[in-house]
């Protein structure tokens, strides 16, 4: 997850990650999906990724059980304000770059739960500044290298984020398979046909298919779904329906007008499930 925005089986690669999803991004649709008569089950896990220039009261209503929140920043100091409500979250990324001050490394202390979010080049510089073990998330961009995954082990990712070039190989897949903890690649080729997801159930695959086209695709355990926040409350319980394991991401930004419509339907759909 970039701020300002799963490895073939078939060649006997081995399986190294147990977060297995196909990401697919949903958006407003006029599809015939029916919902169940009676949405039943968990409420889903869900991914908030929003800017800190949200208004700290809007923020702070994010902050339910459930909820990761992916906080992206402008700098590596935060507002008083914002630290409070990252510590009121169980899970929390925020966004980081090296050099870390000690001062701002000190702040993190208030959110023990909280870990950096941060570009491969930075991780381990900023993973060493950081107060007490953190969960750390590293976006990787472009050819993945030898280098690249020593540095990964390295730093030990809880979840790495890799955005696979157009001339991705089998030798860079199985780079990635080496890589330790949860891990998603992000395709530049948003049309995944159900033969290619299926080949790489190795790990979660996060690409840009329209939910009527989700039946298609093989890679269905833990799916991520990107909601559009305009969605009908009944289209996301079809898709709910249809795979209970799924966990959804909104992607806000600085847009509190986008940021009121998710906390609105987040609410509801928490209100369906309890029914």
């Amino acid at each position: 997850m970039q701020r300002p925005a799963m490895t073939p089986s078939a060649s006997g690669l081995k399986r190294t990650s147990s977060f297995i999803a196909c990401a697919l991004w949903l958006s407003a649709f006029s599809a015939q999906a029916q919902a169940p008569d009676a949405f039943a089950g968990p409420t889903p896990a869900i991914h908030v990724v929003i800017d800190e220039s949200i208004h700290p009261d809007l923020l702070r209503t994010f902050a339910r059980r459930g909820i990761t929140l992916w906080l992206q920043t402008r700098s590596n100091t935060l507002a008083a304000s914002v630290i409070e409500n990252v510590a009121r979250f169980d899970t929390a990324l925020v966004q980081f770059r090296a050099p870390v001050r000690d001062t701002d490394a000190r702040l993190l202390a208030k959110a023990p739960r909280a870990g950096p979010w941060v570009q491969l080049a930075d991780a381990a510089a900023v993973k060493s500044r950081m107060p007490g073990a953190r969960k750390v998330a590293v976006d990787v961009a472009g050819p993945l290298s030898d280098e690249q995954v020593t540095a990964l082990d390295a730093v030990k990712p809880w979840l790495t984020r890799w955005t696979v070039p157009a001339e991705a190989d089998v030798l860079m897949w199985a780079h990635f398979a080496q890589v330790d903890g949860h891990k998603i690649a992000r395709l530049a080729d948003p049309q995944v046909d159900a033969a290619t997801c299926s080949t790489w159930k190795t790990h979660s695959i996060a690409g840009q298919l329209p939910l009527a086209s989700a039946p298609k695709c093989a890679c269905r355990d833990g799916a991520f779904l990107v909601v559009d926040p305009s969605i009908e409350l009944l289209a996301l319980q079809a898709a709910l329906s249809r795979d209970p394991s799924v966990q959804l991401v909104f992607e806000i930004g600085t847009d509190e007008v986008k940021a009121r419509k998710v906390r609105a339907l987040i609410t509801a759909l928490s209100d369906a499930t309890l029914r």
